[in-house]
């Protein structure tokens, strides 16, 4: 009878061994069958924000009496004259703006005096 249950705890331990190198390499075979994919990789974004006021335009272009449109132009705030001339971008990024204010600058936001011009590209700057 002793004979008998060393051969048990000897085929016990055999089928244990065995067991776990099938559970090894089951794991093994799940975590390189995904490895075709390419890994997907995150990319910290930097958003650079000229936060200063001055837009260098000629003096002729700003008068008061002109008059501005303010809207998207390839994904930053673009200052446009009233007949659609891009006169410069700032380097805000729209995106990085609420909700209602990218519909706002979708449509175009119209400005009437110099003033009003700098302020609002305060505003969007802060």
């Amino acid at each position: 009878m002793d004979r008998d249950n060393k051969f048990l705890a000897i085929l016990a331990t055999v089928c244990a061994t065995l067991c776990a190198l099938l559970i090894f390499m089951a794991f093994h075979i799940l975590k390189t069958s995904g490895r075709s994919q390419p890994e997907t990789i995150y990319k910290r974004e930097y958003i650079y924000v000229n936060a200063s006021t001055e837009l260098p335009m000629t003096e002729a272009t700003i008068k008061d009496e002109s008059v501005w449109i303010v809207k998207e132009h390839f994904g930053q705030i673009g200052i446009f004259t009233e007949d659609g001339t891009l006169l410069r971008t700032i380097e805000i990024y729209t995106k990085t703006l609420p909700e209602t204010d990218r519909m706002l600058l979708k449509e175009g936001i119209r400005i009437v005096t110099k003033e009003s011009l700098y302020s609002l590209i305060e505003d969007y700057s802060s």
